[in-house]
């Protein structure tokens, strides 16, 4: 035997596996004679790791600050109203983080965070929208299909500043250039996400904005009603009636909230995101009603905005006391979802592939090691929320018929009472 491997530095699949690697690249000996002549994935070393993640986190700001600037470019500035909504855009694709100290940690393991900077804004504190903007732009949305640059540009701002009222793992820059496209393009997105996008920054906007609201919402209802009947980019539609089911939420309109969620989960199901239970390309279904993903980004988009839907469509059901639209947990296989930048430089293969399934088993397993994240864990206290809120009601069912069937005791027991 060779001399014994530094810590790490076993390829992925035999770490997953908890078997000896002799860590030979580009395909070490146990998953070659597993699989064949396939090459295997190694991580490198902590200093490596760090070094790179430090020029990916640069590389990100640099990507936010060109970003946001082409979009400050685009504004007005002949007046103070403009000058302020342009420093609130500009705050507004600052990334949120979290407060963690870590020192030690073993690859792939997850920092529980210490606080969340995450703060209640009043609408008193959202930004103001610009008086310069209301008369060129707004008048025109009855008549117009095209929002004007200015105003969609504002609203998408809103949208990224205050993505954290929504459960979905959203990898910013990949949708800030995916809007920017052409409608034209081959790949841009369909209408209905485009203008649900739209419709959630306009929950954030002033007044001025809120009487054209249901001009977007009918505009998406129409998008998807096209899009539907031409089978057109499925999966935007699932995310477009997803959002409009969060805008309602954010309404308090709960029932039209779990109308739209329904009906994004019936799609989603259809679509098969329900039953991905691998991260491998390769293994994805030929029977689903969309095409297979490109790449592992694209199949963490649609592994999140499944449980973004499980999430939502179970909330949904108990504040409207319905059941909810979702498969039973046991028809679940699709893992638990990863934050967007895991699935971008690979490290959603250091997580546990658990689905829902079996977070209930009672056998000690990962299914709430520290191997997971906190996108995990979210969707996991939603399941554990809504398993807590059924048993309850059962619980207070079971009582009530135990009292009923105490009461026709009494009664039936008297001598004067009617015989049974």
């Amino acid at each position: 035997m060779g001399p014994p491997l530094e810590r790490g530095a076993a390829c992925l699949l035999c770490r997953r596996r908890k078997q000896r690697c002799d860590s030979v690249k580009p395909v070490c000996g146990a998953c070659g004679r597993a699989r064949g002549p396939i090459q295997c994935i190694y991580t490198a070393s902590r200093r490596e790791r760090l070094e790179q993640r430090i020029l990916e986190l640069e590389s990100h700001i640099g990507a936010i600050k060109s970003t946001h600037q082409e979009i400050i470019l685009t504004l007005p500035s002949t007046s103070a109203e403009a000058l302020d909504m342009r420093s609130s855009c500009s705050s507004s694709l600052q990334p949120y983080s979290y407060n963690i100290e870590s020192h030690d940690q073993e690859p792939g393991s997850m920092v529980l965070p210490k606080s969340l900077n995450r703060t209640h804004v009043p609408q008193s504190a959202l930004p103001a929208v610009a008086l310069s903007l209301e008369d060129p732009g707004l008048h025109r949305w009855r008549t117009h299909r095209e929002i004007s640059p200015e105003i969609r540009n504002y609203l998408i701002c809103l949208f990224v500043q205050f993505r954290w009222r929504h459960p979905l793992e959203l990898d910013v820059p990949k949708l800030l250039a995916s809007l920017a496209l052409p409608s034209s393009h081959p790949n841009a997105p369909n209408p209905a996400f485009v203008n649900a996008v739209l419709l959630n920054g306009a929950l954030c906007a002033g007044e001025p904005f809120r009487q054209f609201q249901p001009v977007l919402i009918n505009r998406i209802r129409k998008d998807l009603q096209r899009s539907l009947a031409n089978a057109d980019r499925l999966f935007d539609c699932v995310k477009a009636m997803a959002f409009l089911g969060r805008y309602c939420s954010g309404r308090c309109r709960y029932f039209e909230d779990h109308y739209y969620t329904s009906a994004a989960m019936s799609l989603a199901i259809a679509c098969g995101l329900h039953t991905i239970d691998s991260l491998d390309l390769k293994a994805q279904s030929s029977t689903s009603l969309l095409d297979p993903a490109q790449d592992l980004a694209e199949l963490g988009d649609r592994i999140s905005t499944f449980w973004m839907l499980f999430g939502a469509d179970r909330i949904a059901s108990i504040l409207v006391g319905a059941i909810p639209r979702g498969p039973a947990d046991e028809e679940i296989t699709t893992i638990w979802p990863c934050p967007a930048e895991y699935y971008k430089n690979g490290r959603a293969f250091l997580q546990q592939y658990g689905t829902v399934n079996s977070l209930y088993d009672f056998e000690p397993g990962p299914n709430w090691s520290l191997h997971h994240n906190p996108a995990s864990l979210r969707i996991k206290g939603y399941a554990v929320h809504y398993h807590a809120y059924h048993a309850a009601c059962l619980l207070a069912e079971s009582n009530i018929r135990l009292q009923m069937v105490a009461l026709a005791k009494n009664f039936y027991s008297r001598p004067e009472s009617p015989a049974i």
